[in-house]
């Protein structure tokens, strides 16, 4: 779920801001028995559902136009600041600091996670020697085939580069 605050302008609440990452799966309705025409600055508009999940990187500010079923009319004014989509890659094991026999194979394991969603799967981990060389697939998975002398730092360090490589 998206967190949302006040929107205080002056001194005054005029409306709901909510913060959100780049696809987040979220739409704004309004509340049931309700309908809406949302209106963003510049001219686009919505009816009744805002699919928040296709907004790009920025601040919109929408104004809702609501209507009961009996007729009444009202106003409401959501403003969403939608923030880049940033990935944690967390490299649990080599661990830094802890010896390992690699005759054995090195264990290789990694989390990566974002704002809205934990599970990512394991085909899209690449694990790599500074070399360049592959040497394993997955999120979990073991390395043959090491050279003697590579540290497990070298190795961490090179995994965790944000260039949608693990």
């Amino acid at each position: 779920m998206p967190d949302s605050e006040a929107l205080i302008e002056g001194a005054a609440v005029v409306g709901t801001r909510l913060r959100v990452q780049q696809g987040q799966p979220a739409d704004i309705a309004p509340a049931e028995g309700l309908s809406a025409v949302w209106t963003l600055a510049g001219g686009s508009s919505f009816q009744n559902t805002i699919p928040v999940s296709t907004l790009p990187v920025g601040t919109h500010r929408f104004t809702g136009a609501l209507r009961t079923s009996d007729g009444q009319l009202g106003q409401v004014i959501v403003e969403v600041v939608v923030a880049a989509l940033e990935f944690v890659v967390e490299v649990v094991e080599p661990a830094a600091d802890v010896d390992y026999f690699i005759d054995t194979g090195l264990p290789l394991r990694a989390t990566v996670r974002h704002g809205w969603q934990s599970g990512f799967q394991s085909p899209s981990t690449t694990w790599r020697l500074p070399t360049g060389r592959i040497v394993g697939n997955g999120l979990l998975t073991t390395a043959q085939g090491i050279e003697p002398g590579l540290t497990s730092s070298r190795l961490r360090s090179k995994t965790s580069v944000a260039t949608g490589e693990r």
